[in-house]
């Protein structure tokens, strides 16, 4: 096939994919956003855009690479973190929400409304493993306290830690949107003053693919539910 025919072929397919709706779109997301998002989803797609969902909990620099196997990637970093690669990747915002510390609910420090950093220092934490997106937090805050942070557990399941926390073994930083639904039967989360560390939740999809109606439908949803259940 020559050059040009085998250009033209390539552009009828591009252009058949840019109105064709109904092809399978693959998502990946981090537990949590996977957690907060994917029943939405599926529920406001109702089937008129198919998609196959995916679970992964990856290391802040892997986030990106997801791209070459999933259509659209969930994924997270904290504000002061480096921004996606633009020139391989578009990344559509979904939602940011503040880092709060877990506590069991009989803790001292729990009936207070905020928790300075220096009320941390001698906490024993359950944190991410190193290169995770979250794992900055505890540094960010023991810098804050004058000491470096006490961590006893490292698991990256916010569940998991969660109920680490709920026996009054340790404490945790977990984001408060996604965080929400496990501040029960023992655990809640208390804002830290003086020192706001957000994170993005971004979805990361091809410039190739986002022009792809299924696609671009999804993205479309997944925005308005992100908006939802961050709001909610």
């Amino acid at each position: 096939m020559r050059v040009e025919e085998a250009l033209e072929v390539a552009r009828g397919t591009v252009a058949a994919l840019a109105v064709d709706g109904r092809r399978t779109v693959s998502v990946s997301a981090f537990h949590s956003a996977g957690l907060l998002l994917f029943a939405p989803l599926l529920r406001r797609l109702g089937g008129a855009a198919p998609v196959s969902l995916h679970d992964a909990d990856v290391a802040l620099d892997r986030f990106p690479g997801l791209t070459a196997d999933h259509d659209v990637v969930i994924a997270h970093r904290l504000a002061h973190d480096a921004s996606w690669p633009e020139t391989r990747i578009d990344a559509v915002p979904l939602f940011t929400e503040p880092i709060d510390v877990a506590l069991h609910a009989e803790h001292p420090l729990a009936a207070e409304p905020g928790i300075r950093p220096d009320q941390l220092r001698d906490e024993r934490w359950v944190a991410v493993r190193d290169g995770f997106p979250l794992a900055g937090v505890l540094q960010h805050w023991g810098a804050m306290s004058g000491g470096p942070p006490r961590i006893e557990h490292r698991v990256n399941e916010f569940s998991l830690a969660a109920a680490i926390v709920r026996t009054g073994a340790a404490v945790a930083a977990l984001p408060r949107a996604t965080g929400a639904p496990l501040a029960v039967d023992g655990m809640v989360l208390r804002p830290v003053l003086g020192s706001p560390i957000v994170r993005h939740v971004d979805a990361l999809v091809r410039p190739d693919l986002r022009a792809q109606a299924a696609v671009g439908r999804v993205l479309d949803t997944l925005r308005e539910v992100a908006r939802e259940a961050s709001d909610g």
